[in-house]
């Protein structure tokens, strides 16, 4: 978060003259949009640690993938710790939950 700050406050600063401003625009508004999704992503993983958060408050099917991780994380488990009781390796459980649990889709 602070890099994302430093960066986008230098940004703000340094107006480089060699960058066409709406490029320049373009490069900030990435960021800061960047910057909000990663304060919202730690705002949530806070909130699940401190169990100010109810996992199971999703009920859609569609949802169920992201309320595994955040059971997960509220249960204080590791991807790690998570692999070691299912027997599963932690790149797996990684793979599992960077893919939201997503299955493959098979070729014939």
């Amino acid at each position: 978060m602070r890099k994302f700050e430093g960066t986008l406050a230098e940004l703000a600063q340094n107006k480089n003259k060699n960058i066409h401003p709406l490029l320049q625009k373009a490069h900030q508004d990435a960021l800061r949009s960047q910057h909000e999704e990663l304060r919202m992503q730690l705002e949530e993983y806070d909130a699940l640690v401190e169990g100010k958060r109810d996992v199971l408050e999703r009920l859609s099917l569609t949802d169920l993938p992201r309320a595994l991780i955040q059971a997960r994380i509220a249960m204080g488990l590791s991807q790690k710790e998570l692999a070691h009781r299912l027997g599963l390796k932690e790149q797996q459980i990684q793979r599992y939950e960077a893919n939201e649990y997503r299955l493959p889709i098979l070729n014939d």
